[in-house]
């Protein structure tokens, strides 16, 4: 994964050429039809519609992936407690058949005592 400086200078560097293109193609217009009716807009314009709908297309993108994230995190959260519950089960168990030996053995030797 590339460090979020490089994405930063990427982004910029993104802005700065879209900027760059709009003011170098400020005189310049684009035909088309909609509707059957003839729309001249100015490119800049066009190309600041389509910049602007990729911000929002990778906002989007953004938002899913660190809700996904965020799901993935909560989901280790939970297998690591699972574990942890999974260790504490079995410890208690051990503790259970370990008392009752030692009640099994002091009953044991009670009886011996008596029988001798």
């Amino acid at each position: 994964m590339l460090p979020k400086y490089l994405y930063m200078v990427l982004a910029g560097l993104s802005v700065a050429f879209t900027i760059y293109f709009m003011a170098t193609t400020a005189s310049l217009n684009v035909s088309y039809t909609v509707a059957s009716q003839a729309l001249q807009l100015p490119l800049p314009l066009v190309v600041l519609k389509f910049f602007a709908l990729g911000v929002v297309t990778m906002f989007c993108v953004w938002k899913i992936r660190s809700k996904e994230l965020k799901s993935e995190a909560k989901q280790l959260q939970w297998q690591a407690q699972d574990a942890k519950l999974a260790v504490e089960i079995q410890s208690d168990k051990e503790k259970q058949l370990e008392a009752k030996i030692a009640t099994l053995e002091a009953a044991l030797t009670s009886a011996l005592k008596k029988k001798s």
